[in-house]
């Protein structure tokens, strides 16, 4: 099962209103959901380019346009390393949640959680300060979502 066929991503950024967020705030989910497709060491050019055409919908002013924002994102880095670079620019509580449940989509998109997706997934949960109770809830309403 691929990235596109288990979570259209296009249609999770058109849902979603990004207009309120710092730029600093969508830098940190852009860059979560880019550590989250290469944790495996498995990412696909496709998924990357979906994200890219997806992350147009996202409120972007940063210096850099999106593509090369992404392509300059050092991704060969610990999972606890990761999740505090994401967590200490995210201030808004939905977009915690968000960040999180977006990241488990993708680590499961392929049918399979290995190991460094899960460590990710924990570095985040710990990193964002969830109890095991909230983890719990976030992945229940992500597996609610595809029913």
């Amino acid at each position: 099962m691929s990235f596109l066929d288990a979570f259209n991503i296009v249609r999770y950024f058109e849902k979603k209103k990004f207009a309120g967020l710092s730029q600093e705030e969508t830098e940190a989910f852009l860059d979560a959901l880019v550590f989250a497709m290469n944790i495996d060491g498995e990412a696909h050019p496709d998924e990357l380019k979906a994200l890219q055409d997806a992350a147009e919908k996202l409120s972007w002013h940063g210096e850099d346009q999106v593509d090369e924002h992404i392509r300059n994102l050092e991704t060969e880095v610990e999972a606890a390393d990761a999740a505090k670079y994401v967590s200490d620019r995210i201030k808004t509580n939905w977009l915690l949640d968000d960040t999180y449940q977006v990241c488990a989509r993708i680590a499961q998109a392929d049918g399979e959680i290995v190991e460094s997706e899960t460590e990710f997934l924990a570095a985040l949960a710990k990193a964002f300060g969830f109890s095991a109770d909230h983890q719990r809830v976030l992945i229940g309403q992500m597996l609610n979502l595809d029913k």
